[in-house]
């Protein structure tokens, strides 16, 4: 097998994928993601520093690149004179393995194709899954979830972990006050003003141990899952980007809070420092979804008290299954996403 053919095929795949949804994203949040790629495109780490005029360029030619692709459908792979489907990463990973790669094809937000091709770090057999650890992308779309679940296969992505990792440190040395930064970061030595080389070797060992804590929460969304099908027909049909956040939001906080969820694995481990860095990895909607889980954990910081930390929990779990199977009944009755709507308005913080 040639690797620099089927990087060359990954990477026209993720082009054709940015072409046809970059107009999805908002202005910022477009400009956030091109920086991204343009670091994995140039194997950088997140705090190289990006030269202005070179980053410039290269975004006109993206962007020239998107006009041309633009309406174009989705390239099979060929791999060893055999064509796959780029979607069926099954079948395609089955072939790559002996070369110690990884390849993960999906949908994001939106409904985007999905794509990266990396380097295997190490895998493993966890609760019936197979996990891949990578971390060395050789391709990759605008997209960066630094995991994702397709079927029984996990993918703990730690590159783009690593850089939410090194976007929250920056966070806290822009913070006058702490607060869960503070103790997420201290907890491992680092203070705003630690030396740069030693916030970034220690990144890496903070990288090591909270991958678990996706790992857990991958788990519990796979067994979470009943009707799958009738969840994404909702998703792709959702008009607008707020709603189908919203819906993802409360999913993700049924897995959190689930009993096969990372939540609960932290507090049978009682490990404070890694439900720090939970708190502040989580996501701006989740928290504005379900404040209770980040009220629990300030309660917490001042009592210790783990069994509350775990009353929460379960209540959280069992009010958002409640509102989980509202929607999908709701769906199922009508496919009409504005009731969906009407019901995320009156049961969480949807306006």
């Amino acid at each position: 097998m040639k690797l620099s053919s089927l990087i060359e095929q990954v990477k026209l795949n993720c082009n054709i994928s940015d072409a046809n949804y970059w107009g999805y994203y908002s202005i910022c949040g477009l400009l956030m993601r091109l920086r991204e790629l343009y670091r994995n495109e140039h194997q950088m780490m997140p705090w190289e520093r990006i030269e202005h005029s070179s980053i410039t360029a290269w975004i006109e030619k993206r962007e020239s690149l998107w006009s041309s692709l633009e309406g174009e459908g989705l390239k099979n792979l060929i791999i060893d004179s055999k064509e796959f489907n780029p979607l069926d990463a099954q079948a395609v990973q089955e072939t790559i393995a002996s070369e110690q790669l990884v390849y993960a094809a999906g949908y994001s937000t939106f409904g985007k194709p999905s794509f990266f091709l990396a380097r295997l770090e190490r895998k493993e057999e966890f609760k019936g899954f197979s996990v891949y650890y990578t971390f060395n992308e050789l391709c990759r779309d605008l997209s960066s979830h630094p995991a994702m679940l397709i079927n029984r296969s996990i993918y703990i992505r730690r590159e783009p972990l690593l850089i939410k990792l090194w976007n929250r440190f920056l966070e806290l040395r822009g913070r006058r006050f702490g607060g869960a930064l503070f103790e997420a970061f201290s907890g491992y030595g680092i203070q705003r003003d630690t030396e740069l080389s030693r916030v970034q070797e220690t990144l890496l060992r903070v990288l090591d141990d909270i991958t678990v804590i996706l790992l857990y929460h991958e788990v519990a969304e796979a067994l979470e899952t009943d009707d799958n099908d009738g969840w994404l027909e909702l998703l792709s049909q959702c008009s607008d980007l707020k709603t189908e956040l919203y819906l993802r939001a409360v999913k993700d906080i049924i897995s959190d809070t689930s009993s096969y969820g990372p939540l609960r694995y932290l507090i049978e481990e009682k490990n404070e420092r890694l439900l720090d860095f939970y708190i502040i990895l989580s996501e701006r909607i989740h928290r504005a979804v379900s404040p209770a889980i980040v009220e629990a954990y300030q309660k917490f910081k001042n009592q210790r008290d783990w069994g509350q930390v775990d009353r929460t929990r379960r209540e959280v779990y069992l009010d958002f299954s409640r509102i989980y199977n509202k929607i999908t009944g709701i769906w199922t009755d009508t496919r009409d996403v504005e009731k969906v709507k009407a019901c995320l308005v009156k049961e969480t913080s949807f306006k």
